[in-house]
Formats: C-alpha cells, structure tokens, sequence
C-alpha cells in the first residue's frame, strides 16, 4: 500500500495514516465519489459527493470519509461505535486494558 501524504498540519497527516490503517482493519469509506454508502448502520451518510458539497456533508467529521481535508479539526473526528468494532475485530488489532 502507498499513502501519499499532502504537506499540511500534523493532525491532517495523523488522521490519514488512522483512516488508512482503518481500511486495513476492514473499514470501507464512509461515503464513496459515487455514493456508495458503507454497510454500517450508524455511520452518516452524503447524497451529493459533489466538491462544492463535501463540507455540508454529515460524515464529513467522520474518520473514514474519503477526503481529510474538509474536516475542520482534529478534535471533530469522529468514528462510529460500529466502526470501533470492525476495527477492534481486526485480527492486526489487540485491544488490552
């Protein structure tokens, strides 16, 4: 796998590198281009993937919608508790207390 990474703030790259390690663990975007929706119920939907509405969608906070750059911070991230479950699953993950 290549990630190809944009120079911006730390967070930005941090979040990417998360939402790619997401995808290895079986995470599927929250949304795609052509808005193809992920199978998990409580993951927020967009109906129009359009670049002029990518930050009025409702997943866009969310850590696994395809484009970082509209996020508005990194304290706005956000990952559904169905998502945690996939990616807690993971047999890469190994959550411990």
């Amino acid at each position: 796998m290549i990630v190809s990474l944009r120079a911006g703030p730390l967070w930005q790259t941090a979040a990417t590198m998360i939402h790619e390690l997401g995808h290895f663990t079986g995470l599927e975007h929250s949304t795609e281009f052509d808005l193809v929706h992920d199978r998990l119920s409580d993951t927020p939907k967009c109906e129009d993937m359009s670049k002029s509405a990518l930050r009025s969608c409702l997943d866009r906070e969310n850590l696994m919608f395809p484009s970082a750059d509209v996020a508005t911070s990194q304290e706005t991230i956000e990952v559904s508790e169905t998502q945690r479950a996939v990616f807690r699953s993971s047999a890469i993950v190994r959550v411990t207390n």
